[in-house]
């Protein structure tokens, strides 16, 4: 799911998945399933898009880093153009690999993107 604020896209991701979902209520009908899914599940934010300035729309990707010491957004490696940034990255989400975005210390390095 993605919300988009004024200059901010956050992509959330569900806390479990629809597998997950079945095998623990695996008594109930697909339909009932659904309705539960949809009722039940939260959504945190994972991952977003922060627009650093609206004339030469330059972007700053950034994922939530979990260490106690930190919890807040770092920011992440980028490319020319957001389509792709969104593409590299978005893959990471719900991956181990998502964890190792960035250094353990989750200070991250700061990049821009350029779009036309």
């Amino acid at each position: 799911m993605v919300k988009a604020d004024s200059h901010i896209l956050t992509v959330y991701k569900g806390r479990m998945d629809k597998k997950e979902w079945v095998s623990i209520l695996s008594d109930r009908t697909l339909e009932e399933l659904e309705q539960i899914f949809l009722k039940e599940q939260t959504y945190i934010p994972k991952m977003r898009f922060v627009l650093q300035d609206e004339q030469t729309r330059n972007f700053t990707v950034q994922r939530w880093c979990y260490l106690g010491s930190v919890d807040d957004w770092v920011d992440l490696k980028t490319t020319n153009d957001l389509a792709q940034l969104a593409k590299t990255y978005c893959y990471h989400l719900g991956r181990e690999s998502y964890f190792e975005l960035e250094s353990p210390d989750c200070t991250g390095d700061f990049f821009v993107i350029k779009i036309k």
